[in-house]
């Protein structure tokens, strides 16, 4: 199996399942910054609380059994981000989209080619906002990525705003500090 496998399979069900969803994480910044190695998929879902067992049966009734998937379940609903287990190297992480920059993110994500599979794919501002919360070495490095292939294209007052608003919602501050040394880094 491949990661290939894992990325057809749950774009698959999600879109039978009419849920809307967005990549972000590894495969997001393999398509708006440089190609990098990952083994999972990590996406981001429009879908309210009551409606997760419904998405987590129609991926089981796909043909993959959830190991512990009443903690699954569980995160999902409590709106942290929860690994699906492909096999012992792959897996798809799912987070419900519940702070604004979600929304944001599902409404301007677009069909993209990455490693020949069409993905509904987050765009670079709000993937930048996303490394931000982290900020662990492969996150800068990452961040650094984007900036570089987009050429001076990058908005960075929707950014900042961006930022301002996850910085609010998820009572995460260092997400500001993290953009301002991004910023003085980059020059952005």
């Amino acid at each position: 199996m491949s990661l290939g496998d894992v990325v057809g399979f749950a774009t698959e069900v999600l879109r039978k399942s009419k849920i809307d969803y967005a990549v972000v994480g590894g495969l997001a910044v393999s398509a708006r910054g440089q190609p990098r190695l990952t083994r999972d998929m990590d996406l981001i879902v429009s879908i309210r609380p009551k409606e997760v067992a419904a998405m987590l049966d129609a991926i089981e009734a796909a043909g993959l059994k959830i190991p512990r998937r009443n903690s699954v379940e569980g995160k999902l609903k409590a709106g942290r981000p929860a690994k699906i287990v492909w096999d012992k190297k792959f897996s798809f992480d799912l987070r419900l989209a519940t702070y604004r920059i979600d929304t944001e993110a599902l409404r301007r994500a677009e069909a993209v080619q990455v490693y020949g599979n069409d993905l509904v794919v987050i765009q670079s501002e709000e993937l930048i906002v996303y490394k931000l919360v982290r900020f662990s070495p492969v996150d800068h490095a990452d961040i650094v990525g984007i900036a570089g292939r987009q050429s001076g294209a990058l908005d960075w007052k929707w950014i900042e705003k961006l930022a301002e608003d996850l910085a609010d919602e998820s009572g995460i501050a260092a997400i500001l500090s993290n953009l301002s040394a991004v910023r003085d880094e980059l020059g952005g």
